[in-house]
C-alpha cells in the first residue's frame, strides 16, 4: 500500500513539473520559417503612431530577419532590418513610432521603430508576414479583418480576436493559423505575452 501512495505522490509531482516547464513556453508552431506574430496592439489612443506594435517570436535558432516584410491590411508594406543575435524564444517588437531601435537581440529581446507618423494598425486588420525570398511566413487577421484575402490556413469565417481598451491580442500556446487561441490581454512587448 506505501509503494503505491509513493507511487501516486510522484506520479502527481511528475506531473507538476512537466505543467511548470511546458507553460513558460508562450508560442509553439509547425512553421518552419522560424518565427510567428505572437501579438498586436492596434488603434492605440493617446499620440498617434507611438504606442502601437506587432511582435514577432522567434521560434528556431540563427533566425535572419534581414528582408522580411510585414504588410499591413494589403498596402502598407515594411522591410525589416538585420537583427542580430537572434535564437529561439527572442522577441522581436516591431513599433510603428519613432524611436531608437535595438537590433541586438542577445538580450533575448530586440525593438524596430518603423518612424510611421500615424497609426496605420487600423481597428480591423490583416497582417502578413514574408520572408526575405517572399515566401509566405505568418498571417494574422484581428477585429474583423481589412477585407482582403486570407493566407496560409487561416479560415475564411475566421474574424480573427479583438482587443478590449488598452490591451493587445495575444497567441497563448500553438499557432493554429486562426483566432483558436488568441486572447485579449494586458500589452507585453518584447516579453512573453501574459494571459490573466
Amino acid at each position: 500500500m506505501k509503494r503505491l501512495i509513493s507511487f501516486k505522490k510522484n506520479f502527481f509531482i511528475l506531473i507538476a513539473v512537466f505543467y511548470i516547464l511546458f507553460s513558460f513556453q508562450n508560442v509553439s508552431s509547425t512553421t518552419d520559417k522560424g518565427a510567428v506574430i505572437s501579438e498586436i496592439y492596434y488603434g492605440p489612443s493617446g499620440a498617434a503612431g507611438l504606442k502601437e506594435f506587432i511582435e514577432l517570436q522567434i521560434v528556431q535558432d540563427n533566425v535572419n530577419i534581414a528582408g522580411w516584410r510585414l504588410v499591413i491590411d494589403d498596402v502598407t508594406e515594411f522591410s525589416l532590418p538585420f537583427v542580430s543575435g537572434l535564437e529561439n524564444f527572442d522577441y522581436v517588437s516591431i513599433y510603428t513610432g519613432s524611436g531608437p531601435s535595438d537590433l541586438d537581440a542577445s538580450d533575448g529581446n530586440a525593438s524596430i521603430y518603423l518612424n510611421v507618423g500615424s497609426e496605420i494598425l487600423t481597428s480591423q486588420g490583416d497582417i502578413v508576414l514574408y520572408d526575405s525570398n517572399n515566401e509566405f511566413v505568418d498571417f494574422v487577421r484581428y477585429n474583423g479583418g481589412s477585407g482582403g484575402s486570407v493566407l496560409g490556413d487561416w479560415p475564411t469565417s475566421d474574424s480573427g480576436a479583438s482587443a478590449l481598451t488598452g490591451e493587445s491580442i495575444q497567441i497563448h500556446g500553438n499557432d493554429f493559423d486562426s483566432s483558436e487561441n488568441w486572447v485579449s490581454s494586458p500589452q507585453t512587448p518584447q516579453s512573453p505575452n501574459y494571459y490573466y
